[in-house]
């Protein structure tokens, strides 16, 4: 370091000696500094080089007249790679670079402050990653889907089959996609990403009378991280799926409690069209209808979205008129949906033995009284009702 001094006639005040003195700091103009810019993809973490980006280095410490040239500058190669040659040693220097586009992204470089350099010797900087620009950047959103309204305001009384999607407003990655679905932890997700459309396929129907919150985390294909939580307002809420519409098993009236006998046909009206009927023990009965178990005591048969059933001659063996007995049935729909535990019961009426025509016109006469009331307990799709007779 050389102190310059200077005395001179003041402009100002005419015979008045002016004198002043400067700092001229010299350095070996033989250091150098090498490096590597990259960035790295948050949805796939691939590390690509980040080629003709430029880097420029200026003095940290401007209180001494700079060394010529003030500032000095190099491109990054296809490689990523930069080199700048021919530095000042033993001299404190700060790196900055441009921003860097990539895939539509904007990366940028934190300006560096370097350590002093050493003559006739390259700093090697190494690998060094540029930092994503978020806040020049809008974050993807959802621009339709058939669970919520463009307001994100969830719909309700879908179908449990209903498939839930989103549009994204750009391309979705099919890398690193999490889905989760809060309100029934026994469907399983399974998600499916067709372009800028992410689809929540189910193979069981959602449970009925649900509220569903949906937690969505991935990535666009430009790599750009999306976190969604639709909960609350947001989240949809299915409808009733299959239940019991009507039933000859249900009082027509609170004056009567009707019986069945086993001349009587007893039949429950669904939502939809049945395909299967499963049959279990009912509770609090004397004895439950079975019609596909091992040892059936029962008939039954399905028309449409109707079930039929009628027990054998010899169920009420055994059983005093008055005995409550039922069914428990889980009923499969046609197209999917099912209601699962809907329990029937009815109290039971001794059916006249007898050969005579008396004996027919009393069975017909059980038969009328059956179809017009009874009692039922059901899925909170259906409701239970009995009341004694006058």
């Amino acid at each position: 370091i050389i102190t310059v001094a200077s005395t001179g006639e003041s402009s100002y005040m005419e015979g008045v000696v002016a004198s002043g003195s400067r700092v001229v700091r010299l350095s070996p103009l033989n250091a150098g500094i090498a490096g590597e810019l990259y960035v790295q993809e948050e949805a796939t973490g691939v590390k690509s080089p980040a080629p003709k980006v430029s880097l420029r280095l200026a003095h940290q410490d401007t209180a001494f007249v700079n060394i010529a040239p003030e500032t000095f500058s190099a491109t990054t190669d296809s490689l990523g790679r930069f080199t700048f040659e021919k530095l000042p040693a033993d001299s404190g220097l700060t790196l900055s670079a441009e921003p860097f586009t990539y895939k539509g992204k904007t990366y940028r470089f934190s300006n560096t402050a370097l350590p002093r350099l050493r003559s006739d010797a390259v700093h090697d900087m190494g690998r060094i990653f540029l930092v994503r620009d978020t806040l020049k950047e809008s974050a993807p959103v959802i621009v339709s889907s058939n669970v919520m309204d463009n307001n994100r305001m969830g719909y309700k009384n879908l179908s449990p089959l209903i498939t839930p999607y989103y549009v994204f407003s750009e391309p979705l990655s099919k890398e690193n996609i999490s889905v989760s679905l809060a309100g029934d932890s026994a469907t399983v997700i399974t998600p499916e990403i067709k372009g800028d459309t992410l689809y929540l396929r189910h193979t069981a129907p959602l449970a009925a009378e649900k509220s569903y919150s949906v937690s969505i985390v991935g990535y666009t294909k430009k790599g750009e991280r999306l976190t969604v939580d639709l909960s609350g307002d947001a989240a949809f809420t299915t409808n009733r799926g299959l239940y019991a519409v009507t039933s000859n098993a249900w009082a027509a009236s609170s004056r009567y409690k009707a019986t069945f006998s086993v001349n009587d046909t007893l039949w429950v009206k669904f939502s939809d069209s049945l395909a299967t009927v499963q049959w279990s023990k009912a509770a609090k009965v004397k004895k439950s209808i079975y019609a596909d178990n091992e040892s059936p005591n029962a008939d039954a048969w399905i028309k449409a979205d109707t079930l039929f059933v009628k027990m054998f001659e010899t169920f009420d063996d055994s059983l005093a008129a008055g005995d409550t007995v039922g069914m428990n049935i889980t009923a499969h729909a046609k197209n999917g949906l099912y209601l699962q535990g809907l329990t029937v019961l009815t109290e039971l009426s001794k059916a006249p033995v007898s050969s005579s025509s008396e004996a027919s016109s009393s069975s017909d006469a059980s038969s009328s009284s059956a179809g017009s009331s009874s009692s039922v307990e059901s899925s909170p799709s259906s409701s239970s009702s009995s009341a004694a007779a006058d």
